[in-house]
């Protein structure tokens, strides 16, 4: 039977994660940078050119490429106004690149659990500025609380699905840490149960901010967040004007100060759920901080104030394609049960 023709985008505030059946029903995931500028028309756009694309009136560089043009045409995405300014030109250039439109019959998205009151106006501002007039085109979902979907399909390893449960975690948070949010809920069996709980501000984006700050303070250098991100993925290592700096002792520490919070945070706010919970599910971009931070001795007697570090169960590979490959799924379950 052909699988159900859905589009999964997971657009975060740091990159945008693609998942998707090819037309030989093999998986298929793509992560991009989610920087985004606006730019002036160009005097020639050729047909073959993939670095600036048009919606409506405007033109706009995407990924990579974006970071490469003046801060001053760089889109901010930090909140929600800004998620809703550049969600329709990455779907818009994402359906284009995969196909078009009519490629998929559902495009299925997701959003963190601290806009959820905002969840009709996403799906407005989609509707109205793609001109796209099918209902239930767009599918919308939790973040964080669907990753449960592939831990329950997957375990830890995306790439293979498997049915056996003896080492799968039956109760267990899930903390999906994300570059602007962190979504935190408590599952219980197959359901989430509980606390769940969006928060802004507490994201990844909080060492893009120490890092800015840093880079202002001691080298004078004005950069953009997105800009402190791409610095913070390499490593504290970046070249500007020629020059090139590593930063990499510093931006260490700002990783580890961050963790620690997040710790505290997780005390704080499930510190009842923890006490009852197998361990802690950790998705999204923050298990490659974890792993990293946990090669330090004194990083590892900080987590053990609140539990050992076994505690925290990290995906092998592709933590960050927690939530795309989960929308996908879900929403393959859904449009089955509805079609029996």
């Amino acid at each position: 039977m052909e699988r159900n023709r859905i589009l999964a985008i997971d657009l975060g505030f740091s990159s945008v994660k693609v998942a998707y059946y090819n037309s030989e029903g093999v998986l298929v995931l793509e992560k991009f940078i989610s920087a985004i500028a606006k730019v002036p028309e160009p005097e020639i756009l050729e047909d073959n050119d993939d670095t600036i694309f048009k919606l409506g009136l405007d033109y706009y560089v995407l990924s990579s490429a974006a970071l490469k043009v003046a801060r001053s045409y760089q889109l901010s995405l930090e909140n929600f106004q800004g998620l809703c300014q550049v969600y329709p030109a990455w779907i818009s250039y994402l359906l284009k690149k995969y196909g078009g439109v009519e490629r998929f019959d559902h495009v299925a998205i997701g959003l963190s659990m601290a806009y959820a009151d905002k969840a009709d106006d996403l799906l407005k501002t989609l509707y109205d500025v793609l001109m796209i007039d099918k209902p239930g085109y767009f599918m919308l979902f939790s973040q964080g609380s669907a990753a449960k979907k592939t831990y329950q399909t997957c375990a830890l390893n995306i790439k293979e699905t498997t049915t056996r449960n003896d080492y799968k975690m039956k109760n267990y948070i899930i903390c999906d840490g994300g570059f602007e949010t962190i979504d935190i809920c408590n599952v219980v069996g197959n359901a989430v149960a509980g606390a769940t709980v969006g928060l802004e501000n507490t994201g990844v984006i909080m060492i893009a901010y120490d890092i800015q700050e840093f880079l202002y303070k001691h080298y004078e250098i004005r950069e953009s967040i997105k800009g402190c991100q791409d610095i913070l993925d390499n490593g504290g290592i970046f070249t500007r004007r020629g020059r090139r700096y590593d930063i990499s002792q510093k931006v260490d520490e700002f990783i580890t100060k961050y963790l620690i919070n997040v710790l505290k945070l997780l005390e704080d706010r499930f510190g009842e759920f923890l006490d009852a919970a197998e361990g802690i599910l950790m998705c999204g971009g923050i298990p490659y901080l974890f792993k990293k931070a946990l090669k330090s001795e004194n990083f590892v007697k900080e987590v053990e104030k609140h539990f050992p570090v076994s505690f925290l169960h990290f995906p092998t590979e592709d933590a960050e394609y927690y939530n795309v490959f989960s929308y996908l799924k879900v929403a393959e379950s859904l449009l089955e049960n509805k079609n029996t």
